[in-house]
């Protein structure tokens, strides 16, 4: 098999772009095509999205937001309704590459059909997300029962994940080790592949843009909901102000999600007006120029487009320490353990106070750029032309 003669089948029948997993997907499946892998998409008439080297075939996709009965039933209805037209339309496939467990059942039902081989990418440790939530949520019934189906369901997941999959690509070696201590049958098909700095996301324009000298401007990008865990950065803040006399940090949260508690919690200590909500943004650079610091307080998260963001535009990050973003920034020091909002401000208070700690953090920051500047898309197409070799 020639590197280049590759035929791989996408599946996105989402109706638009909702995440950061979901914009990677698509530009991972767009650098595969452009190395001369013949890529075929299927996708949703109602998707803004132009592709310029895969090629999408259209199929009839109706759901809503929070609907009662999974969305993946949807795509599998649609999958098998359309069969026909995808084998007229789709010659057979080396390979179905996916990155979602929300595709997985579509995805396994055309691996049957045209007898071809599956990659999953595994992008969100939903069961270890699931245990954090379940353990925060003691004393409230409602939401435990529903982290407890949560966990159940995603270990069910994982369980298909691994019996289907003929290859899974992980972030990080902290979501391969837990995912084979659950399913050990894996580990031979099992391979890590992490983010990268690249196009087309990431540009010359953008590159290295910021040049904060201290710490006063603080960047949140992501949802405001628990999982990204903003509530303990505002709590941060407070314990600086109230404790330490800090009140000229301000805050910019980019990112969809309800507001209303957090505007509320903030009103109440007195730093409403030290913090802008700004809510989805369609260019987040400009924020990552001009503020001096981006937090990452999740609660959990796998490997965190945000923060290679912040690598490529010079910005200093420091992070939880959850799932890979360990594997990612490395340095202890810039880390800090999650649902913690006084380990939170004892960072930003070093940060605030020293001048020579800010200069260290981000010229380790800068170091750790290059280590992001490798071809992506050729990465995971060895993988799936290695074994493609062996399976002759």
């Amino acid at each position: 098999m020639n590197p280049q003669s590759l035929h791989i089948l996408g599946l996105y029948l989402y109706k638009e772009i909702r995440t950061g997993g979901h914009r990677r997907y698509l530009e991972l499946m767009e650098g595969l095509a452009e190395k001369g892998n013949t890529v075929h998409i299927l996708t949703n008439p109602a998707l803004t999205y132009s592709f310029l080297h895969a090629k999408p075939v259209f199929l009839p996709v109706t759901y809503t937001q929070g609907q009662r009965y999974p969305v993946s039933w949807v795509f599998r209805k649609a999958v098998v309704q359309h069969l026909d037209r995808i084998r007229s339309e789709i010659p057979r496939p080396d390979w179905i590459l996916i990155f979602s467990e929300t595709n997985l059942s579509a995805a396994s039902y055309l691996k049957k059909a045209f007898s071809c081989r599956l990659l999953y990418g595994h992008r969100s440790n939903t069961v270890q997300e699931s245990k954090l939530f379940l353990k925060e949520s003691k004393g409230q019934p409602i939401k435990q029962l529903k982290y407890f189906f949560d966990l159940l369901k995603y270990k069910a997941y994982e369980r298909q994940i691994a019996k289907v999959s003929d290859a899974i690509v992980f972030q990080s070696n902290y979501d391969r080790s837990d995912f084979l201590s659950r399913n050990p049958q894996a580990e031979g098909k099992s391979f890590i592949i992490g983010g990268h700095i690249g196009p087309p996301r990431f540009t010359p324009e953008t590159a290295q843009i910021n040049h904060s000298t201290q710490l006063r401007r603080l960047l949140f990008i992501g949802t405001t909901g628990p999982r990204k865990g903003l509530k303990y950065l505002l709590e941060a803040l407070v314990i600086l102000k109230e404790e330490h006399g800090i009140d000229d940090l301000t805050l910019d949260v980019v990112g969809p999600g309800d507001t209303k508690e957090h505007i509320d919690y903030l009103t109440q200590h007195g730093l409403a007006d030290r913090v802008r909500f700004h809510g989805r943004v369609s260019d987040p650079f400009p924020f990552y120029r001009d503020c001096d610091l981006l937090v990452v307080p999740s609660v959990f998260d796998s490997y965190p487009d945000t923060i290679l963001e912040a690598l490529h535009t010079g910005i200093p990050v420091i992070a939880s320490a959850v799932g890979g973003i360990p594997e990612m920034l490395g340095e202890q020091d810039f880390l800090f353990s999650p649902v913690n909002s006084g380990a939170i401000s004892e960072r930003l208070l070093l940060l605030h106070q020293s001048s020579d700690h800010y200069n260290y953090l981000r010229k380790h920051c800068e170091k750790l750029r290059e280590l992001f500047h490798f071809d992506w898309g050729e990465k995971w197409g060895k993988i799936m032309q290695n074994i493609g070799e062996d399976f002759k």
